[in-house]
């Protein structure tokens, strides 16, 4: 079992889908060495480069392989709710918590706070910019927006904050996660 933590607009997204909907993950890998190229990569374990002129070969695991339960973790807190007892509350709910002073972070969501989990039913390794039309969609990014502000390469920017930005064109783990439970 592994977690993901949704910024807020992947929050409000995934608390739109329908039971069961897909919902795409996009997360970088430790980046090979200079002069190494993917090789197959495996979607259950390792990715393994190749370096065409020293004839050596680099591993890495795959953040997300296949059939791996995901605990999709959001910003949060605990709340009462109008007859005193006790819940969770989400700030991608969109709903004004008189109980809640300042919202936790999605990093340090108690498991039993969880309120989606899905499972990997496709993963692949590619380089950002070689993600698809589709996945972009099912990341919660429309067609219209993201030709119109460059909105995915925004928060893909933003979430990894100079470490991996779009324009160094970094490895990344792009997951499936099918059966999203509300």
């Amino acid at each position: 079992m592994k977690y993901y933590n949704l910024s807020d607009q992947e929050a409000r997204h995934v608390a739109s889908l329908k039971p069961g909907a897909d919902f795409v993950i996009v997360v970088p890998i430790e980046q090979p060495p200079k002069g190494y190229k993917l090789i197959q990569p495996s979607v259950y374990s390792n990715v393994d480069f190749y370096n065409d002129i020293t004839g050596e070969y680099w591993s890495t695991k795959l953040p997300h392989p296949l059939d791996t339960l995901i605990g999709l973790r959001e910003t949060w807190n605990t709340g009462t709710d109008y007859y005193g007892h006790n819940q969770y509350v989400y700030k991608a709910d969109n709903i004004v918590y008189p109980c809640v002073v300042k919202w936790r972070s999605s990093q340090c969501m108690a498991k039993e706070a969880i309120r989606h989990w899905a499972t990997v039913t496709d993963s692949r390794v590619d380089m950002v910019q070689n993600i698809t039309k589709e996945e972009i969609i099912l990341r919660g990014v429309s067609i219209f927006k993201m030709y119109q502000d460059d909105r995915f390469v925004d928060r893909f920017n933003n979430r990894y904050k100079g470490k991996y930005t779009w324009a160094q064109n970094p490895y990344v783990n792009i997951a499936t996660l099918t059966g999203v439970t509300p």
